[in-house]
Protein backbone atom coordinates (compact mmCIF):
# COMPACT_ATOMS: atom_id res chain seq x y z
CA UNK A 1 0.00 0.00 0.00
CA UNK A 2 1.28 3.42 -1.09
CA UNK A 3 0.76 6.82 0.28
CA UNK A 4 -0.67 9.39 -1.78
CA UNK A 5 1.87 12.12 -2.93
CA UNK A 6 0.92 15.46 -1.03
CA UNK A 7 0.42 18.30 -3.60
CA UNK A 8 4.01 19.87 -3.83
CA UNK A 9 4.99 16.43 -4.14
CA UNK A 10 3.67 15.55 -7.33
CA UNK A 11 4.46 19.27 -8.56
CA UNK A 12 7.92 18.13 -7.89
CA UNK A 13 7.52 14.96 -9.66
CA UNK A 14 5.51 16.84 -12.54
CA UNK A 15 9.03 18.26 -13.34
CA UNK A 16 11.25 14.94 -12.93
CA UNK A 17 12.48 13.27 -16.32
CA UNK A 18 12.82 9.45 -15.27
CA UNK A 19 14.94 7.58 -18.08
CA UNK A 20 15.16 3.66 -18.57
CA UNK A 21 18.97 4.02 -17.62
CA UNK A 22 19.93 0.01 -17.19
CA UNK A 23 21.99 -0.55 -14.18
CA UNK A 24 25.26 -2.47 -15.37
CA UNK A 25 28.60 -2.25 -14.71
CA UNK A 26 29.92 0.74 -17.26
CA UNK A 27 27.70 2.94 -15.91
CA UNK A 28 31.00 5.25 -14.79
CA UNK A 29 32.47 4.57 -18.22
CA UNK A 30 28.82 6.05 -19.80
CA UNK A 31 28.76 8.99 -17.75
CA UNK A 32 32.87 9.73 -18.63
CA UNK A 33 32.16 9.13 -22.48
CA UNK A 34 28.75 11.63 -22.05
CA UNK A 35 30.49 14.23 -20.34
CA UNK A 36 33.61 13.87 -22.18
CA UNK A 37 31.69 14.53 -25.81
CA UNK A 38 29.11 16.77 -24.29
CA UNK A 39 26.55 14.27 -25.15
CA UNK A 40 23.30 16.14 -24.02
CA UNK A 41 21.16 12.66 -23.74
CA UNK A 42 22.00 9.38 -22.49
CA UNK A 43 20.09 7.49 -25.37
CA UNK A 44 22.86 8.65 -27.48
CA UNK A 45 25.37 6.62 -26.49
CA UNK A 46 23.42 3.77 -25.56
CA UNK A 47 22.79 3.92 -29.76
CA UNK A 48 26.39 4.40 -29.96
CA UNK A 49 27.35 0.93 -28.31
CA UNK A 50 24.61 -0.72 -30.04
CA UNK A 51 26.11 0.39 -33.23
CA UNK A 52 29.51 -0.79 -32.37
CA UNK A 53 28.32 -4.24 -31.15
CA UNK A 54 26.62 -4.39 -34.94
CA UNK A 55 29.93 -3.32 -36.38
CA UNK A 56 32.29 -6.04 -34.29
CA UNK A 57 29.49 -8.69 -35.11
CA UNK A 58 29.36 -8.17 -38.87
CA UNK A 59 32.70 -7.76 -39.06
CA UNK A 60 34.12 -10.85 -37.15
CA UNK A 61 31.87 -12.80 -38.77
CA UNK A 62 33.42 -11.23 -42.49
CA UNK A 63 36.98 -11.49 -41.25
CA UNK A 64 36.90 -13.89 -38.49
CA UNK A 65 38.51 -11.51 -36.10
CA UNK A 66 36.99 -9.35 -34.04
CA UNK A 67 37.08 -5.62 -34.58
CA UNK A 68 37.71 -2.76 -32.07
CA UNK A 69 34.92 -0.02 -31.71
CA UNK A 70 33.48 1.86 -29.11
CA UNK A 71 30.77 4.57 -28.51
CA UNK A 72 33.80 7.37 -28.00
CA UNK A 73 35.16 6.31 -31.72
CA UNK A 74 31.27 7.49 -33.12
CA UNK A 75 32.03 10.48 -30.79
CA UNK A 76 35.30 11.20 -32.08
CA UNK A 77 33.14 11.65 -35.65
CA UNK A 78 30.65 14.07 -34.49
CA UNK A 79 30.43 17.32 -35.81
CA UNK A 80 31.60 19.26 -32.98
CA UNK A 81 34.72 17.21 -32.62
CA UNK A 82 35.63 17.65 -36.16
CA UNK A 83 35.20 21.75 -35.67
CA UNK A 84 37.51 21.05 -32.42
CA UNK A 85 40.16 19.06 -34.69
CA UNK A 86 39.61 21.75 -37.21
CA UNK A 87 40.61 24.44 -34.88
CA UNK A 88 37.29 26.66 -35.86
CA UNK A 89 36.12 26.57 -31.95
CA UNK A 90 38.61 26.95 -28.84
CA UNK A 91 36.66 24.03 -26.81
CA UNK A 92 34.24 21.34 -27.54
CA UNK A 93 31.07 23.32 -25.29
CA UNK A 94 31.75 26.59 -28.04
CA UNK A 95 31.49 24.17 -30.65
CA UNK A 96 28.23 22.84 -29.15
CA UNK A 97 27.22 26.12 -29.12
CA UNK A 98 28.04 27.64 -32.65
CA UNK A 99 26.03 24.24 -33.99
CA UNK A 100 23.01 24.63 -31.69
CA UNK A 101 22.76 28.74 -32.71
CA UNK A 102 23.02 27.46 -36.36
CA UNK A 103 26.24 29.04 -37.36
CA UNK A 104 27.77 25.56 -38.92
CA UNK A 105 25.96 24.69 -42.49
CA UNK A 106 26.67 21.25 -44.94
CA UNK A 107 26.22 22.67 -47.94
CA UNK A 108 22.78 24.58 -48.20
CA UNK A 109 21.36 22.95 -45.08
CA UNK A 110 21.90 24.60 -41.69
CA UNK A 111 22.84 21.57 -39.15
CA UNK A 112 21.55 22.28 -35.89
CA UNK A 113 22.09 18.98 -34.42
CA UNK A 114 24.98 18.55 -32.40
CA UNK A 115 24.94 14.96 -32.87
CA UNK A 116 25.60 14.80 -36.62
CA UNK A 117 28.30 12.47 -37.78
CA UNK A 118 30.86 13.04 -40.21
CA UNK A 119 32.01 10.38 -42.81
CA UNK A 120 34.92 9.92 -44.16
CA UNK A 121 33.54 11.20 -47.17
CA UNK A 122 32.81 13.87 -46.17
Amino acid sequence: MVWKLKFREQKLLKHMVFLNWEATDHNLQELRVSRCHRLQRYEDDTRYNQLSLAGRASCACATGRSADGQASSFCRRSLPTVLLELRLAQHLQAAVAFMEQGHVHKGPDVVTDPTFLVTCSM
